[in-house]
């Protein structure tokens, strides 16, 4: 049975190269949380506030996080694929080699985010919110159905 951490504060928790796939955060407070280099893939964290998490080289294939807070977290080289992310706030999310493959962006909003060599193949993306900057990136991966 995976650990339960659902409506846990967990505010600034350091979780360094743990594994921990297939946890549940539901719910819970995770702000500013150092997830670096976890293995936290199949996760649930739907509904969790995450703003500032620090997720470097982090893999969360398949995790959930529908409806989560991450503004500002920083996912650099962040393995996302297959990930539910519909309806989470990324603003300001700091976007930097990571990989999206086949996730869930529906409805997310990711204005103001910053995205560098980032990979949003087959990912869907309806009713994505984005600005100017993204437009020519989100329309790239759009085409590609």
């Amino acid at each position: 049975m995976a650990a339960d951490f659902s409506e846990t504060d967990l505010n600034e928790a350091d979780f360094t190269n743990s594994k921990m796939s297939a946890a549940c955060f539901e719910h819970a407070n995770l702000s500013g949380a150092n997830l670096q280099m976890t293995d936290a893939g199949m996760i649930r964290c739907k509904g969790a506030k995450m703003p500032k998490i620090h997720a470097r080289g982090a893999s969360m294939i398949g995790a959930d996080l529908s409806g989560c807070d991450l503004r500002e977290a920083k996912l650099h080289g962040t393995d996302l694929s297959k990930a539910s992310l519909a309806s989470a706030d990324l603003r300001q999310a700091d976007i930097l080699d990571s990989t999206f493959t086949a996730a869930d962006l529906t409805n997310a909003d990711m204005r103001d985010a910053r995205f560098k060599r980032t990979d949003l193949t087959r990912a869907k993306l309806d009713g994505l919110k984005y600005d100017d900057a993204l437009t020519d990136m989100i329309s790239r991966y759009s085409r590609k159905k």
